[in-house]
């Protein structure tokens, strides 16, 4: 970033975000075999500032040094690419601390620590430090004299601390949203591990072994109602087709959506990630699609990953490393299955299937022989609404989320250019 690109406000200059904001990895005398707070690189988060932990290991003269109110920033991929920074604030003053040789420590010298830390943050600074990374490409890192080489915007030190209050506040607000997601997605799996082995009566009460009759199964105790099928009983299973040779995804958005493993999100498809194929390239292909009444299940890579077609996607071609779970029998209900399909007894049976034959793809035979529970069709349809109750609020949050961080992202531009000042935001709050 340099100078010429903005006009900076009154009051504001343009500095090295090494060697004039901040030291780089600062010299601290630390004393060999002494023990002190060490930071590993998967302390650190690519959302929060916090560290998550620290351990104490004694020094023995290897390792980046750190002090209270210093930032670390991952240097190695693909953590750089991912943004892990974090502020030291778990340190006395006049405390030191060491951590991991993949991270670079910015030291501040007259500038705010959380300033600095939305600087480094800041997707047009990470990606010039980024731009600078060495090494193969394999393991490419930062040197450690990129952030000389980057000029930052730096305003008087009252007004890089408002601005950071003001990000820090988004921060905390994203940070209690993702508590509450993960709060409702540990419900889930808790009712999910009682309402697919236990059941829920016509009266919307779990069942217990005190008030209902239960049966040995292939799948452990399960109510005297239910049966257990293997998959393959009572739907089809179905491969995906790769693109054909010489064929790729177009940058447009066409008639015919191709829906790859990396679209999977939360039992659902991400619509913003799909890509699209050309009308040629669909000709080839045209047979294997997937349809919203379909199921979609991994089969290669992250193996079990499971997906209900929105109806935007009906008729979308389908990857070769998935299956499509088709023509369901009519005694089951499609949301019911697929949760069955997540739950972890499931997930075992295909774990297993993975292991006996060292084989990078799961055999659609093998799905077919995947044991689910059965209850009859009404109390499938009580557990379905029960648990997408529960999927719902999750979304709602993620969706909040998401604003949130569209939210920083803005405001992060608007803030650290002077684009927006701080004082006239606080007057439109």
């Amino acid at each position: 970033m340099k100078s010429k690109e903005l006009k900076l406000p009154e009051g504001w200059k343009w500095v090295k975000l090494g060697g004039e904001a901040c030291e780089i990895n600062p010299n601290y005398k630390l004393q060999a075999g002494k023990v002190y707070k060490f930071v590993p690189m998967e302390a650190v988060s690519e959302e929060l500032y916090k560290v998550k932990f620290y351990t104490r290991v004694k020094w023995n003269g290897s390792g980046v040094k750190f002090a209270l109110g210093d930032i670390l920033l991952a240097r190695i991929t693909p953590s750089a690419e991912n943004g892990k920074t974090a502020i030291i604030d778990f340190l006395n003053k006049h405390e030191y601390g060491f951590g991991s040789t993949e991270f670079i420590v910015f030291s501040p010298k007259d500038a705010d620590s959380f300033f600095i830390y939305y600087i480094i943050k800041w997707d047009k600074v990470r990606s010039r430090l980024i731009s600078q990374m060495t090494g193969t490409s394999g393991r490419q890192r930062i040197p450690n004299y990129a952030p000389n080489r980057i000029k930052i915007p730096l305003p008087p030190l009252p007004g890089q601390q408002k601005i950071a209050e003001i990000l820090e506040t988004v921060d905390n607000a994203i940070e209690k949203t993702e508590k509450i997601i993960e709060k409702y997605k540990r419900i889930k799996q808790g009712l999910m591990q009682e309402l697919l082995t236990k059941g829920i009566d016509e009266n919307w009460q779990i069942r217990s072994e005190k008030t209902h009759k239960f049966k040995d199964s292939p799948l452990g105790r399960i109510p005297e109602e239910w049966e257990v099928v293997r998959l393959g009983e009572v739907a089809n299973v179905k491969g995906g087709k790769r693109l054909p040779k010489g064929d790729d995804f177009v940058t447009f958005k066409t008639p015919f959506p191709y829906i790859r493993l990396i679209d999977i999100k939360d039992m659902s498809i991400d619509l913003q990630a799909v890509k699209y194929i050309q009308e040629k390239t669909w000709k080839k292909i045209r047979k294997y699609t997937i349809s919203k009444d379909d199921i979609m299940l991994s089969i290669a890579g992250n193996v079990g990953l499971i997906a209900l077609i929105p109806e935007e996607l009906d008729g979308a071609n389908l990857t070769e490393n998935a299956a499509k779970i088709t023509n369901i029998n009519k005694f089951i209900d499609r949301k019911f299955l697929a949760y069955c399909l997540t739950f972890y007894k499931t997930q075992q049976q295909i774990e297993t299937f993975m292991g006996i034959v060292a084989q990078p793809k799961l055999a659609l035979f093998r799905i077919k022989q995947i044991k689910v529970p059965l209850p009859p069709l009404p109390e499938q349809q009580r557990i379905a609404k029960i648990l997408s109750q529960i999927d719902e609020v999750i979304e709602k949050e993620e969706n909040y989320k998401r604003k949130l961080e569209s939210l920083k992202r803005g405001l992060m531009e608007d803030l650290l250019t002077g684009k927006v000042r701080v004082n006239k935001l606080l007057e439109e709050v």
